[in-house]
């Protein structure tokens, strides 16, 4: 089994005065602890949202009003969670080719680049980036708790066996517990922006030792801590699970700051490796990455808060409804079929006999023993679970998601203009939390694409070649060719292929069919007009008159491919009518200079032959 290491380069090394250090630590240690006390309620929703989602009562027995009353908590998180999250993960990764790369305009010089890019990273996806096991975890975290993360370093893969060594080193795509996200108290900007960011983790001593033979840490100063987050312990209690506890555990945080280190006025991106309980620090260097390797999602956000709102956080006063209504209605059934019986004083019934079917009892009077009802049968309980549950399902839109006909969300009669209304309705119900997880999975695939150009630009022979090994030699350096340019993340779009939750392979096809059949009319008409263009004998208002008409119909088609989602790249399908014109008379002025050479040249022979003024005879 391969041993991944997360690899941090540095290009150079930071060696600043012990003062400016100590004035970190204490920087550092002051705010770590305030982003983390900023946060506690938010943590305690955490804990609530993982107990309902497992269905965990909040009190292991229930004596009100009765003892041992049922005790049951009814799953309607894991209801809505299971739905969204399925039809998530089936609409990203149904798809091939997984994530399509698109140019930016007035750059189509690079069209084969951009194919050769798309092939790589569609490549290192499958085979490299583990997208797949990073997108279930951290899509569970968003729709569970609300907002989820990915890591996405440069590893190293070390396995080292009797015969031979192997590592590889490429770019992972990690999912990163949001607990151990610690965000800035009160921030709510994009990740780049924001002046500071915590990972946290949880490392025992073998680990700390590997990281100071491997990379260097300060392992004197760490201190162990008494127990993980308690986030992190409510997971593994629910996971019926826990810690490694064998020797002491280390609370370690990279923190990715903003900080003047030199005191120049000008503040430096650094990667500081934090040990919490010692406030010390272990490992100072600056950032390796161009930008902070993280990438967050929320599912529901929450208007200049970092976190956003998760579904079990909407449904959770609906689930504590339901449960108390359907254990009222266990009670009430229970209760309805249970006796009570009074005994005439002196009939001789003693107090602790059992009533069971089939015994006897000896009475003078069979009025002495009567038994008493506990409790009226009330028929609105189960009606009022309904109504609650069928409002549950509004707030999330359960019965959207999973509605697949007409029928479900449309009556029979209802006009074929107003079904395709309610239809774009319905698939904009989850526009935001779809978005927000696509966009966060794309974005984490092209910090891969990003911690490849560090690799190229900072003069890894071994990646390029690797490179070339999987495309061939010609593809694999206009791939390192595009690396290699400073505007790369300007000059190409990288996004899923994916587009929308609800929108199905067969729609898809649909749409593909239908543009074919625009663009192959678009393409037959630009074909006549460039006859009629480039025929010498065609007069210059006609001329004009064309090149009006194939400009306005390139940008009614472009215009029209733009609404697809299906196509990422519609100026790759538009001919520019003018810039072939262009072309076409420049190759036929050329033709026709060289025509008059020639002719030119065979005159000037007959000049040399015939002197001036001599008349040749005819025949």
């Amino acid at each position: 089994m391969p041993k991944i290491v997360t690899t941090h380069q540095e290009i150079e090394k930071l060696q600043p005065k012990q003062g400016a250090i100590d004035d970190l630590e204490r920087f550092l240690g002051n705010n770590l602890e305030d982003d983390l006390s900023a946060r506690w309620r938010q943590e305690v929703s955490w804990r609530e949202a993982l107990r309902q989602y497992d269905a965990q009562p909040k009190q292991k027995v229930r004596n009100i009003p009765v003892e041992n009353a049922p005790n049951i908590e009814i799953p309607v998180g894991m209801l809505g969670v299971d739905i969204f999250y399925s039809i998530s993960l089936q609409t990203v990764f149904n798809i091939a080719p997984l994530i399509t790369v698109a140019l930016s305009p007035g750059r189509g010089e690079f069209i084969e680049h951009k194919k050769a890019v798309e092939d790589f990273l569609n490549w290192s996806v499958r085979q490299e980036m583990d997208v797949r096991n990073a997108a279930e975890h951290s899509f569970m975290d968003v729709i569970q708790l609300g907002t989820g993360a990915l890591f996405t370093p440069w590893i190293t893969n070390r396995r080292k066996t009797k015969v031979h060594k192997i590592i590889t080193s490429h770019p992972q795509v990690m999912p990163w517990p949001i607990e151990d996200v610690i965000l800035p108290a009160g921030s709510f900007q994009a990740v780049q922006n924001m002046p500071r960011l915590w990972l946290r983790s949880y490392l025992n001593e073998w680990d700390l030792e590997f990281n100071r033979k491997t990379f260097g840490w300060n392992t004197e100063v760490a201190t162990p801590a008494a127990a993980v987050g308690w986030v992190r312990s409510k997971r593994e209690a629910l996971g019926k699970t826990h810690h490694n506890r064998t020797g002491e555990i280390y609370e370690v945080l990279d923190c990715y700051v903003d900080y003047d280190i030199d005191n120049d006025g000008c503040e430096e991106e650094l990667l500081v490796t934090f040990d919490r309980h010692s406030r010390r620090i272990m490992k100072l260097r600056y950032n390796p990455y161009d930008r902070k390797p993280i990438e967050l999602m929320t599912y529901q956000k929450r208007a200049f808060l970092g976190y956003g709102m998760g579904m079990m956080e909407k449904l959770g006063p609906f689930q504590q409804e339901i449960s108390d209504i359907h254990n009222y209605r266990n009670l009430n059934m229970l209760l309805a079929n249970t006796r009570m019986w009074k005994v005439k004083r002196g009939a001789g019934i003693p107090e602790n006999m059992t009533i069971y079917p089939g015994v006897q009892i000896n009475m003078q009077n069979p009025d002495d023993l009567q038994g008493e009802q506990m409790a009226d049968v009330y028929n609105s309980a189960p009606q009022a679970e309904i109504i609650s549950m069928n409002m549950a399902k509004e707030l999330v839109g359960i019965s959207e998601m999973t509605s697949q006909r007409p029928s479900g969300i449309l009556s029979s009669r209802t006009p074929a203009t107003t079904a395709q209304l309610g239809f774009a309705q319905q698939n904009s119900r989850f526009v935001a939390s779809f978005d927000s997880m696509r966009f966060g999975l794309s974005n984490s695939i092209k910090q891969g694409a990003f911690r490849y150009q560090e690799q190229i630009k900072a003069g890894n022979a071994s990646v390029s070649q690797h490179i070339k090994d999987i495309l061939g030699d010609g593809r694999g350096q206009m791939v390192i060719d595009m690396f290699k340019r400073e505007d790369f993340d300007e000059s190409v779009i990288i996004e899923l292929t994916a587009t929308s939750d609800r929108t199905s392979q067969g729609s898809r096809l649909q749409s593909l069919l239908q543009i074919s059949q625009i663009m192959l009319q678009y393409w037959e008409k630009i074909t006549q007009l460039g006859a009629i263009a480039t025929n010498p004998q065609t007069p210059a208002p006609m001329r004009d008159i064309a090149l009006k008409i194939s400009k306005a119909a390139g940008e009614l088609v472009e215009r029209i491919a733009r609404q697809m989602d299906t196509i990422r790249d519609p100026k790759a399908f538009i001919i520019e009518f003018g810039q072939e014109l262009d072309q076409a008379a420049a190759v036929q002025d050329q033709s026709t200079m060289n025509e008059l050479g020639f002719l030119m040249n065979a005159l000037d022979g007959l000049d040399q032959q015939n002197p001036a003024g001599a008349l040749q005879p005819t025949t």
